[in-house]
């Protein structure tokens, strides 16, 4: 009986070990005052270079003191951030008196992957947005730009990563693939003019996933305050690669690809939610929509006819309640 608890504990040791390799955050080093290199030893991320350009009040840092409150989707899926690398970026004030005038004040980091992502395998996020805009960009695998609309299905949740003075949550703008303070009005949008005197609070977060390849991605910090510096913090983290393997199989595939003809989808859904497939375009435009919510959960064929759409780049979504899993089509 002794030997059978002790292989016991071992097998569940062992069980937490790997479950806990399964996930990783990038470490990043400055190579210059606003520039560095990141890395993951899991390889299921190739390695990246960043700059950052823009009105800073002091160098990017790097930090390691951040700790999660427990509960957000981002912990459950990489785990906890403590002790964990993010990159800090201080913007200076617009200045005193510019309240109600255009935003002079921000700052833009690049992330230059070394070859493009896997899809649905990692996920970024920022903490500290309360009285900042934060503008997403992102080029896909072929260097295009990623649409708006497909930016805005990155979104998987916002959080307070820090509950001790109480709830605070950012907004987020789809006209704009754009974080908002969590201090801002409601109706704001990211292209309002600038605002003054906003209370501030600690750690408002966002937790975004690419569900596309990309290349690079960029982030437009900007500071809505009047007098004082305003930050975030950025962290990235990674999925195992087998997992990304398991994770890509599963969720869905589409033939022939480049298609000229008919589309086939072959797709899982996990449960009976509100579901829908759709083809978008390169400029954000749903050029298809099937909507299949009365699907039971499992795997499922779906064909769309294309030889009426023009040729070029689209993107094929499948939506299933919160969950959103997307593909590159070619058509021609």
């Amino acid at each position: 009986m002794k030997t059978y608890v002790n292989l016991t504990g071992m097998c569940i040791a062992l069980f937490m070990f790997f479950s806990a390799q399964a996930q990783e955050y990038a470490t990043f080093t400055i190579t210059s005052p606003n520039h560095g290199t990141g890395e993951f030893t899991n390889a299921a991320l190739p390695d990246f270079t960043w700059e950052t350009m823009g009105s800073l009040s002091q160098n990017v840092q790097i930090l390691d003191d951040e700790t999660f409150e427990d509960g957000s989707q981002f912990e459950a899926d990489y785990g906890q951030a403590d002790n964990e690398m993010n990159l800090r970026t201080q913007v200076v004030p617009n200045g005193a008196g510019t309240a109600g005038t255009t935003i002079s004040s921000g700052a833009v980091t690049t992330i230059i992957f070394e070859e493009p992502t896997p899809a649905n395998a990692w996920g970024f996020c920022l903490t500290d947005i309360d009285v900042e805009n934060v503008l997403f960009h992102a080029t896909d695998a072929d260097g295009y730009t990623v649409p708006i609309e497909v930016i805005n299905n990155w979104l998987v949740e916002l959080f307070d990563a820090d509950h001790s003075d109480g709830v605070d949550l950012p907004k987020w703008d789809p006209e704009y693939a754009a974080l908002l303070g969590s201090d801002t009005p409601e109706g704001y949008t990211f292209d309002t003019l600038v605002m003054g005197g906003l209370p501030s609070c600690e750690a408002p977060a966002a937790y975004l996933k690419p569900t596309i390849p990309i290349s690079t991605l960029s982030i437009t910090f900007l500071n809505l305050q009047e007098d004082y510096n305003t930050s975030y913090h950025l962290f990235i983290a990674s999925l195992d690669p087998s997992a990304i393997d398991e994770q890509e199989e599963k969720i869905f595939s589409i033939y022939p690809n480049p298609c000229s003809g008919v589309l086939h989808l072959q797709y899982s859904i996990s449960d009976i939610r509100y579901s829908k497939i759709e083809l978008v375009d390169i400029s954000g435009k749903i050029v298809r929509s099937i909507e299949v919510n009365d699907q039971s959960p499992g795997q499922h064929h779906q064909a769309m006819g294309v030889s009426d759409l023009p040729t070029g780049m689209y993107f094929v979504k499948v939506v299933n309640g919160n969950n959103t899993a997307v593909k590159k089509l070619l058509i021609q």
